[in-house]
């Protein structure tokens, strides 16, 4: 069972620059990771990577304070660096596994670039021909050519950002266990 997850294309400007700034110490790295995915993204990939008794420690904890709104991970520790990696991980794997949901011949329905050379042919032949209304794709068959273009590329771009973060979260990882 795999969470579901949704990325606004809407967001994805904003959380592309949030992901190429520099954080300065652990307060404003966690800061920024925080602020790297959609609402609601962040916790559901916390909650889906964490193991049972941190989990526990979680729910008794926020039931404590009267909320389970925030999820909040000490900066400064390895252990929330490795918190930060394990979530970027999962992320990256989970879109991994919908890029080839949609792109793969044999589940999806073939690559973006695929996509695209359909695309292009299809308008080449429109502006080339004045043929009957009815040859051709219809406006729904080009409205789903171009909504799964879409998907792919949100997939592939939201993957862009989420990978690099996940090699900086690395290399930042190993310089705090090459330092204890």
């Amino acid at each position: 069972l795999r969470p579901q997850l949704f990325l606004p294309r809407r967001q994805l400007a904003e959380i592309r620059k949030t992901a190429v700034s520099r954080a300065g110490n652990a307060s404003a790295r966690q800061m920024r990771f925080e602020r790297m995915f959609p609402a609601g993204v962040r916790e559901t990939i916390t909650i889906f990577v964490m193991d049972e008794d941190q989990l526990e420690a979680r729910i008794v904890g926020a039931k404590d304070q009267g909320t389970l709104d925030r999820l909040e991970l000490e900066g400064a520790s390895l252990a929330a660096a490795g918190m930060r990696m394990a979530v970027l991980t999962t992320v990256v794997r989970l879109l991994e596994v919908k890029q080839y949901e949609l792109e793969s011949s044999e589940h999806g329905t073939g690559t973006l670039d695929a996509d695209l050379r359909v695309l292009q042919s299809i308008e080449e032949e429109q502006r080339g021909t004045t043929a009957m209304p009815h040859s051709g794709p219809t406006a729904c068959q080009l409205a789903a050519l171009r909504h799964r273009m879409e998907q792919k590329r949100l997939v592939r771009d939201y993957l862009g950002v989420y990978s690099a973060a996940l090699e900086e979260e690395m290399a930042h990882m190993k310089g705090l266990v090459d330092t204890h």
